[in-house]
């Protein structure tokens, strides 16, 4: 009798009626896999009392900031939308992401610079500036919010929106965002502690060469910004799902990304 085997992202329906498409052991799946079990920390937590969490169902003040994400999480996204978003809907994504774009550069023309500038190369500990020095609350929020401002792909949100302000991956961790949160070691121990999984947190966006323990790093964008190189591209999402970027994080090991990865372009 042979056994069923469940798909890896968590919706219970067999793999082989689900995410067929998508290797077992490819960074695609293993980033499900990741978001199951942050989720399952912080759930348990919540369940037990332990945690005062600010954050209630309904607001969405965080999701008229900037956040970055990696490329194997705009992967899932895509997968996403294009299975459940008709051709209107994928057509306002695009707009919303362009309209952002065109906000901040005439809001934040030193931002969007940054973000444009080639940084091949750049040492692991100098990265992190390119990332998370954000221009502040915008007007205009998140390109994938509905008409009331609620997240359009919840069941597939990326590790960033899943964790704020419920958890924290580095021990100094300090953030006030928004008028409702304050994370600092006054309130620490009101937030999920998740250090110990930070190396996995960090592999969303970093390969670590095991022969010379070497580390590669694959841009994180925000989320606007991916659409918008697509755009530029004249790609559409669909097309993207055709590009040797997508298809490795899909259909090959993480192992053999590293040993392809100067062949990923789009």
């Amino acid at each position: 009798m042979s056994t069923i085997t469940k798909c890896f992202c968590g919706s219970g329906k067999e793999y082989n009626k689900c995410h067929k498409e998508i290797k077992i052991n490819s960074k695609f799946a293993k980033t499900y896999k990741f978001y199951r079990k942050i989720d399952s920390i912080m759930n348990k937590k919540i369940n037990e009392n332990l945690l005062n969490i600010v954050c209630k169902k309904g607001c969405s003040e965080c999701c008229f900031h900037i956040f970055s994400i990696s490329e194997v999480e705009f992967c899932i996204i895509v997968d996403y939308i294009t299975k459940h978003f008709n051709k209107l809907q994928l057509e306002d994504i695009m707009k919303e992401s362009l309209e952002i774009r065109e906000i901040l550069y005439k809001d934040h023309p030193d931002y969007m610079n940054r973000l444009n500038i080639n940084i091949t190369g750049i040492k692991p500990e100098d990265y992190i500036y390119y990332v998370t020095d954000s221009p502040g609350k915008l007007k205009k929020g998140c390109a994938l919010l509905n008409s009331k401002d609620q997240c359009s792909i919840y069941k597939v949100r990326p590790s960033i929106c899943r964790t704020h302000g419920v958890a924290y991956f580095h021990e100094n961790y300090t953030n006030i965002l928004c008028s409702k949160l304050k994370v600092d070691d006054s309130n620490r121990s009101n937030f999920v502690d998740l250090t110990d999984y930070r190396e996995e947190y960090d592999g969303l966006y970093t390969f670590t060469n095991s022969k010379n323990n070497s580390t590669v790093i694959r841009r994180v964008y925000p989320l606007f910004y991916w659409f918008c190189l697509l755009e530029d591209k004249e790609m559409s999402l669909n097309q993207f799902k055709k590009t040797e970027v997508y298809k490795k994080y899909t259909t090959i090991s993480e192992r053999e990304f590293l040993d392809n990865m100067h062949n990923i372009t789009y």
